[in-house]
C-alpha cells in the first residue's frame, strides 16, 4: 500500500481518526513499534495495562496494514492471556530486527 492509501484506509476504518492519529500512523509507517521497548520489562508493564483497560472486540481485526510490510496488531482481539504473550513475544522479535 501506498502512503496515501494506508491513511484513506485508516481514515474509513477509523472515522474518528485526527491529524495527530494520521502523523502516528506515519511514524509508525516509517520506524516500526521498536521505540516502544527501550525497556522490555516496561514495555510489557505498559502492554499489560493496555490490554487490561479494553473490552475485547471479536470484530476488530486481529491485523490493520500501516504500509512498509508493517500492520498493527489490536490488542483488543487477543482472547486469552496466552495470545497475548505470544503477541509479545512476536512483537520483541519483530522491533530488534528493525
Amino acid at each position: 500500500m501506498t502512503v496515501e492509501q494506508v491513511l484513506r484506509f485508516h481514515a474509513t476504518l477509523y472515522p474518528l481518526m485526527r491529524p495527530t492519529d494520521a502523523v502516528k500512523l506515519l511514524y509508525q509507517n516509517e520506524f516500526g513499534g521498536g521505540h516502544l521497548i527501550e525497556n522490555p520489562r516496561r514495555s510489557l508493564e505498559w502492554l499489560i495495562k493496555e490490554y487490561q483497560a479494553v473490552a475485547r472486540d471479536a470484530k476488530c481485526p486481529l491485523m490493520v496494514p500501516l504500509g512498509n510490510g508493517s500492520a498493527y496488531i489490536h490488542t483488543l482481539t487477543t482472547q486469552t492471556n496466552a495470545d497475548f504473550a505470544l503477541f509479545y513475544k512476536k512483537y520483541c522479535s519483530v522491533a530488534q530486527r528493525q
